[in-house]
């Protein structure tokens, strides 16, 4: 007994496995299995049905029967050499098929049409309700039409088979009693099939966050192991700089000392990226005056523009007296990156740093920044990739200009932790203009 059950186990498990191996992916193989489970199921179920009718004398709906699993068979057939959709559609064509013709065959007053609810149940397990729109609406509009000329055109009584009135009445009962448990049936499968997906979508989502969690905090700690032996480059680089040497080795030295403080400025931004991504940037609140911050980035920047020919002005319309009370350090960091985008990409014409204050209410002013240039710009279909990590607008910047890539990515999300969101506007070879507000409480 033991052997004969073990015997049939692997005899299902051949059926429903029919056809996996051509499958593209995980979620692929699920919907070929799940079809030849409904294509088994579905043999088994209907081979004491035509018993039944065969009992009851219903030659024509016997062989309308036996033509649906002819359909069936060929489903798996199509499913089974890779032909997943068409296996798919072949069997929701044949059941409204069968169903419409069994209506016809049997009559209205059969309630043949009752099966059509949890067929209908039945096969919404074969699409994604979410995704594939088109398969629902092709499995929608097939069976409404089946339902709609089921029960409008067919006859109350079959004009095909000789059946007795007093045979009407059961059938009615053993149909509607076989679609309520088929729907109860397929509505748990279902169910259960949703329950599971979620079920892996949570898993998926611990995981994710788990690995995102790992990524950090190895960023995190690879950062400060290399930040230390740099710091000591830079260092030895400056002392050997100011000490005693020979003129040939000034490049050198020079060399040195820009590839380490670069190498240390990329640690620092991988740092800061990933204690952003990991929820973990404190933000310092510390009093400081807007105006004279504004005047000090345009005092740092005016020399290195005019050492490469490039007009620097300010617009700072921020008052003297406005103090405000939030990270000086974080928001520096912000301009500084954009200020130095707009220095590595303007090779002529100006660079212009506004600051503009508006009166929110007595406890807070909304801060409004912007920096416009008239540099290279930036493609109209780069626009919505120049936020993401490592991404630059094309190969040819990062292969003229150098960078990582960074600057924009945390510039973005610590305007966002300040409440704001860093914008650009921007025409291919005509410059750019980057700008965000943010809302400042007032000291």
């Amino acid at each position: 007994m033991k052997g004969f059950y073990q015997m049939l186990q692997r005899f299902y498990k051949k059926i429903v496995h029919s056809g996996v191996q051509s499958a593209k992916n995980t979620e692929e193989a699920e919907k070929i299995q799940r079809l030849n489970q409904i294509l088994f199921f579905g043999i088994i179920l209907f081979i004491p049905n035509l018993i039944y009718e065969y009992y009851l004398h219903l030659p024509l709906t016997v062989v309308a029967d036996i033509c649906f699993v002819v359909v069936i068979i060929l489903s798996f057939i199509l499913n089974k050499n890779g032909l997943y959709v068409w296996g798919r559609n072949c069997s929701i064509t044949g059941a409204n098929l069968v169903l419409v013709a069994g209506s016809f065959l049997e009559g209205s007053s059969a309630g043949n049409y009752l099966i059509f609810i949890p067929m209908i149940i039945l096969f919404s397990m074969l699409v994604k309700l979410r995704d594939d729109n088109r398969d629902v609406f092709i499995l929608l509009i097939v069976s409404a039409l089946s339902i709609i000329i089921s029960v409008t055109y067919c006859p109350d009584k079959s004009q095909f088979q000789n059946i007795a009135d007093a045979l009407y009445s059961d059938m009615y009962k053993g149909n509607l009693l076989l679609a309520f448990l088929l729907t109860c049936i397929f509505t748990y499968i279902n169910f259960k099939i949703n329950k599971r997906k979620e079920e892996e979508l949570i898993h998926a989502k611990e995981i994710a966050e788990e690995s995102s969690k790992l990524k950090s905090n190895f960023l995190s700690n690879m950062s400060h192991e290399l930040r230390t032996p740099l710091n000591g480059i830079t260092g030895i680089s400056n002392l050997l700089m100011l000490e005693p040497h020979l003129a040939e080795q000034s490049e050198s030295l020079e060399l040195l000392k820009y590839s380490s403080e670069h190498m240390l400025s990329l640690i620092d931004d991988i740092l800061d990226l990933s204690k952003i991504e990991a929820g973990k940037m404190e933000m310092e609140n510390h009093p400081f005056n807007l105006h004279l911050l504004a005047e000090n980035i345009y005092s740092i920047f005016k020399i290195q523009f005019e050492s490469k020919g490039i007009q620097f002005f300010i617009n700072n319309k921020s008052k003297r007296d406005i103090e405000v009370l939030t990270d000086e350090t974080r928001l520096k960091q912000i301009l500084n990156n954009l200020l130095s985008n707009a220095l590595k990409f303007t090779h002529k014409g100006e660079v212009v740093f506004s600051l503009t204050v508006e009166e929110n209410n007595d406890d807070t002013i909304m801060a409004n920044f912007s920096v416009k240039d008239s540099g290279i710009g930036i493609a109209a279909d780069k626009l919505n990739n120049i936020f993401e990590s490592f991404v630059q607008a094309d190969d040819n910047t990062t292969k003229n200009y150098g960078g990582t890539g960074l600057g924009l990515t945390i510039s973005k999300k610590l305007t966002e932790i300040f409440g704001g969101q860093l914008q650009v506007n921007s025409k291919y070879g005509e410059g750019s203009t980057f700008f965000f507000s943010v809302i400042l409480k007032r000291n």
